[in-house]
């Protein structure tokens, strides 16, 4: 008798366990270290677009889970179905043959090129004519090259080795979202100025790998990330990475 309740007992408690987990799954979410959007220090995540998941999961019910890895592998993992989210990528038609771009939309960024020398300050695009610019894996400058065939595009591994050709002049220009160089300036006291000349930005977007268990879930996530903008939530945890710079 003892051992057939302990058995009902198991069983009971297996299945509540399988209904939590499908009621509230966990998600994989995956990302470089690129402050202030993605942040991982000291064994947590943070970071504008890590602070925007961790909202919209309280208003969907799932757990994130985020893997810090370089940016040209997340989207790897992203095509090979062994994360579930990634937030942040433009829209190249490559990569969206290999994931799920939602309708949830983080506003756009514009694209600045931060400099060492005055004389690699950029005022219009014509000055971007044999400068060297660097940037990093993944990051799709491409349109740069085929304006300006003149200018030299080097990709590195990630922003910070970016930010170091320049300070060792090695590049004359390294571009970056304009929110997060001028964060880096501020918090680095970095040796760099930003040039008046900008890129306009294209919307980041929240993707899903297609194999997601949020797949289905589609309307309400952009849903979510509407009302998290809607009722000031967004501009909170825009504020609470915000340099407050002025340009120089």
């Amino acid at each position: 008798m003892l051992q057939r309740t302990t058995i009902l007992i198991a069983l009971f408690l297996s299945l509540f366990m399988a209904e939590a987990s499908a009621n509230n799954p966990t998600i994989i979410v995956v990302g470089d270290h690129s402050p202030p959007f993605r942040i991982f220090e000291d064994g947590r995540a943070s970071g504008i677009y890590f602070d925007t998941i961790k909202e919209i999961s309280k208003r969907m019910g799932f757990t994130p889970k985020f893997v810090q890895v370089p940016f040209k592998r997340a989207l790897d993992m992203m095509r090979k179905g062994t994360a579930d989210m990634m937030p942040g990528p433009n829209y190249t038609k490559e990569r969206a043959c290999n994931m799920v771009y939602t309708a949830a939309m983080l506003p756009a960024e514009p694209k600045a090129f931060y400099y060492r020398n005055p004389q690699n300050r950029i005022l219009r695009f014509d000055d971007l004519q044999g400068k060297s610019v660097a940037s990093t894996l993944g990051k799709d400058y491409n349109h740069i090259l085929e304006k300006s065939p003149r200018t030299t595009l080097e990709l590195v591994r990630n922003y910070e080795l970016a930010i170091q050709k320049v300070l060792f002049n090695r590049n004359d220009l390294v571009i970056l979202p304009e929110f997060q160089g001028d964060y880096l300036l501020h918090t680095r006291d970095l040796k760099l100025f930003k040039s008046p000349f900008k890129l306009p930005g294209k919307p980041s977007h929240i993707c899903l790998s297609r194999n997601s268990h949020l797949q289905g879930r589609q309307e309400e996530l952009r849903k979510a990330m509407e009302s998290i903008i809607a009722d000031g939530t967004f501009q909170k945890i825009l504020d609470r990475y915000s340099p407050n710079l002025t340009t120089p």
